[in-house]
């Protein structure tokens, strides 16, 4: 029976290998799009009547804009959800999201991550099984 150090051990743990993260990244991608998707059912696009914290959509380019944004390094891997409108001038994302002085805050985005948390955390344990066994 091999036995390992503590330090061998802990490397592993914290370490992904390329196999582990490949899977990784392709079930945090998934969970990304599912709380994008969350948001623009129940957030954005609702139906009259349907939610009536929606918000009312003008243009359509808050949920044109709305991208999954995957990194990787060689440990680990992040993913954001969210849209790229703030950076490019409007602030209404942002402005509904946190409230102003004159506007109450109005969540779109939020809700919809924190509602995919359980899911994340059981998809990264899969994603750990697959790629390491129990």
């Amino acid at each position: 029976m091999a036995k390992q150090t503590l330090e061998e051990h802990h490397k592993k743990l914290l370490g992904w290998n390329v196999r582990g993260l490949n899977i990784l990244e392709y079930r945090m991608e998934r969970v990304a799009r599912t709380m994008l998707i969350d948001a623009q059912r129940y957030k954005l696009h609702a139906a009259p009547g349907f939610n009536r914290t929606a918000l009312h959509m003008v243009s359509g380019n808050l949920i044109r804009s709305l991208t999954v944004k995957m990194k990787r390094s060689k440990t680990s891997v992040t993913g954001q959800v969210g849209t790229n409108l703030t950076n490019k001038g409007y602030s209404y994302p942002r402005a509904h999201e946190y409230g102003t002085g004159g506007m109450p805050k109005r969540p779109w985005l939020k809700p919809s991550v924190a509602g995919r948390q359980d899911l994340l955390r059981a998809e990264v344990k899969a994603a750990w099984v697959e790629a390491y066994g129990k």
